[in-house]
């Protein structure tokens, strides 16, 4: 079961939870502030034996898409900080004030923890930073998998496994770029071969993650009000961002992305967006169902895992968080660092999954 873990999370990235869906998916204009209303698959399912999809499929070959190109070759789950070290605190990097309140172990103006859920559970980061993913769940995973998760991803990507790319009109190698607006998207998509992370490679596009199954119709994840400030890019608007493995599907509702220019060729930022717990549940038990077998479809062993995991409940699944209701949500962020390539010129397909549990 080890292999799970960097499949369902973040391993590759391609499309198909759901149908697959951070890729196959279908379209949401509901996000509240959102440019697009889009889905974008960021991870890529897993053909059960190791190996990843196979993206061949029919091309839809297209021109260059317009701007630069950078493709996510680092991800941070929350175990590990940016500069390489593993900390229980690392999580405190990663994440965005979602709620807008600072909340700590007696707060009291904030929704209704799951039975048997410890108060740490709804204490915030420095400066109000929502990530309960990172904080709660990711160590629930860690005591069963072991805590190399991050390693075990990236890995994954370094060798051409699927992954998500920014594509941006108007960036500039100065570093400290100030432009609005600065239009960026998400697409999903994978390289044929091991990558050389620069200007030589070129990555092909995952269809579904286009908003009408070409490059030229662009991505669903579209945010054509984002603007840069001295080097710091943000999405200026939200979009629901669905990451896919494994036949696991994690939507992430309404999701921004920052980052900062680095370099010329290089950015780092957080993805920050909220998980419908029940959906997140779902997708875990049919993802390990897929590949430990249906019996992982239902029984104590799973409740208990999911019962765990609705303890990691810190907000509304809207993105808002009240008291009086039951906390639905779980507050995520997400580090990545990118590295510019070639812009793609091919989208590809994804094959189909099914529900081991039929249901």
């Amino acid at each position: 079961m080890r292999r799970i873990l960097s499949t369902i999370f973040f391993g590759a990235a391609g499309c198909a939870l759901g149908a697959a869906s951070f890729l196959a998916c279908s379209s949401d204009d509901s996000a509240a502030g959102s440019d697009a209303g889009g889905d974008v698959n960021l991870i890529e399912p897993d053909s059960g034996d190791g190996s990843t999809a196979d993206a061949s499929g029919d091309a839809g070959t297209v021109a260059d898409i317009g701007g630069r190109n950078f493709v996510t070759h680092v991800l941070y789950l929350g175990d590990v900080g940016r500069d390489g070290g593993t900390s229980a605190t690392a999580w405190q990097e990663f994440g965005a004030d979602i709620d807008g309140k600072t909340t700590d172990t007696g707060s009291t103006d904030v929704c209704e923890l799951y039975s048997g859920a410890s108060t740490n559970v709804q204490a915030d980061g420095p400066g109000g930073l929502d990530n309960s993913f990172g904080k709660n769940v990711l160590p629930i995973f860690e005591s069963i998998f072991g805590s190399n998760l991050d390693s075990q991803v990236n890995m994954q990507i370094d060798q051409g496994g699927a992954t998500f790319m920014i594509d941006l009109n108007g960036l500039t190698d100065d570093a400290a770029q100030t432009l609005d607006p600065l239009p960026g998207q998400l697409f999903g998509g994978v390289h044929v071969g091991a990558p050389t992370w620069d200007t030589t490679s070129r990555w092909e596009v995952y269809k579904n993650t286009t908003a009408g199954g070409t490059l030229a119709s662009g991505a669903k994840a579209n945010f054509s009000t984002a603007k840069i400030a001295n080097g710091t890019w943000a999405s200026n608007g939200t979009s629901d961002v669905q990451l896919s493995a494994a036949g696991l599907t994690i939507t992430l509702h309404h999701a921004s992305v920052v980052f900062t220019h680095v370099s010329a060729h290089h950015l780092s930022g957080t993805v920050s967006g909220v998980i419908d717990t029940e959906e997140f549940v779902e997708a875990v038990r049919v993802g390990f169902a897929r590949l430990e077998g249906e019996s992982f479809c239902s029984g104590s062993t799973f409740d208990g895992f999911a019962s765990q995991i609705r303890q990691s409940s810190d907000i509304l699944k809207d993105g808002t968080n009240v008291s009086g209701m039951p906390c639905n949500g779980i507050s995520a962020g997400i580090g990545f660092d990118s590295d510019e390539t070639l812009p793609p010129n091919t989208a590809v397909d994804l094959p189909a999954e099914i529900n081991p549990c039929g249901d």
